[in-house]
């Protein structure tokens, strides 16, 4: 870089698709069934359906874990899974959101957005 920091080189969108196509041919599951190993979810997706976004990804095992942009100090949360934030919670009358900027529909709680920033500013 100009500052003589290090570089890192970064895949394009279309270098990405390619790699995780050729699993492809490792899977067990029947082509007609399922096409492709890996999918591209519609959170990586921006509102408009076509642009692809980066996102970062926090997990703590299966099930656990959180999408954002941003960095982990200012995160715009994108898809909190809900899994291991608790089987009980406090009863919350707010309602579900979306998160902001992006294709999916899915709604969530509020309260599983403000526990992840929470843990990724930890």
């Amino acid at each position: 870089m100009p500052d003589g920091s290090l570089a890192i080189k970064a895949l394009t969108w279309e270098q990405a698709d390619q790699a995780l196509n050729r699993f492809d041919s490792l899977s067990p599951y029947d082509p007609k069934l399922v096409p492709h190993l890996f999918k591209k979810e519609d959170e990586s997706f921006a509102a408009d359906g076509k642009t692809q976004m980066e996102l970062r990804y926090f997990g703590i095992s299966s099930k656990n874990y959180v999408l954002f942009r941003g960095t982990p100090q200012n995160p715009e949360i994108i898809k909190p899974s809900q899994h291991g934030l608790g089987t009980y919670f406090r009863p919350d009358p707010r309602p579900w959101i979306r998160a902001k900027n992006c294709v999916c529909t899915d709604k969530y709680r509020p309260m599983a957005f403000e526990d992840w920033k929470i843990i990724l500013r930890q």
